[in-house]
């Protein structure tokens, strides 16, 4: 089977969230999507500058992380209108192993039938059992975040981003933080992620997190360094 084949037994819609400034951005990802697909597959979708629009009175983060959030709600209206059912979200700085879509399809067998996210690279907050195995490719997350290469379940869309859209208003926190809410042991909205990971972040100044990341990491690999470099 061909890495299209496996990707078009999957995936319905697959988006990338890019910032309209930042072309260069872009075109360093179609670069590294076409080793694996024809980036025509792929929708490009204009990313909400988190610095043009006004951040509720709550709101506990950076103005960037606000931004991220709404552009992940504007790919899930666009998933939710088109009646998707597994869409694929890329952010713009994502890298990804050679063996990725292998393990997706992988991975993609194995979940059950209530699962909503499967994140293809994630970190893991510090803790006791940040995840559980789940299968051979598989893990069950309870303490994961960073979204870089990311699916989810359209079946559940609609009720995720409204849940979102409630914990934005209670608590004025970032998209991990509503996604880790799901990551709860008792919910009924499963979060899973490959093993190993499969995607990570390029080198470079992450546009939400102000953090410098000094090389090319897939974070499970015990090579991944930041820096803050902005406030």
């Amino acid at each position: 089977m061909t890495n299209l084949e496996r990707f078009d037994s999957i995936v319905d819609l697959a988006c990338v969230i890019n910032l309209p400034k930042r072309i260069d951005r872009w075109e360093a990802f179609q670069q590294r999507i076409a080793e694996y697909l024809p980036v025509e597959r792929i929708l490009r979708v204009d990313a909400i500058d988190g610095q043009s629009v006004q951040c509720p009175a709550n709101w506990s983060d950076s103005a960037g992380h606000y931004g991220c959030l709404l552009s992940f709600m504007k790919v899930f209206d666009i998933a939710i209108e088109r009646k998707s059912r597994n869409v694929l979200v890329f952010e713009d700085d994502v890298c990804l192993r050679p063996t990725w879509l292998r393990y997706l399809q992988f991975g993609f067998k194995e979940l059950p039938t209530n699962w909503v996210v499967l994140n293809l690279g994630p970190r893991y907050k510090p803790g006791i059992q940040p995840h559980r195995y789940h299968s051979q490719h598989l893990v069950r997350c309870f303490k994961a975040f960073a979204n870089h290469a990311v699916m989810f379940n359209g079946v559940y869309l609609e009720r995720l981003k409204s849940v979102i859209q409630q914990r934005v208003e209670l608590t004025g926190k970032n998209m991990d933080a509503h996604l880790r809410y799901l990551q709860r042991r008792d919910s009924s909205m499963q979060y899973f992620a490959l093993r190993p990971n499969q995607a990570g972040q390029v080198a470079g100044v992450g546009d939400t997190s102000g953090y410098a990341i000094l090389q090319d990491t897939f974070w499970d690999d015990g090579k991944g360094t930041q820096i803050k470099v902005t406030n």
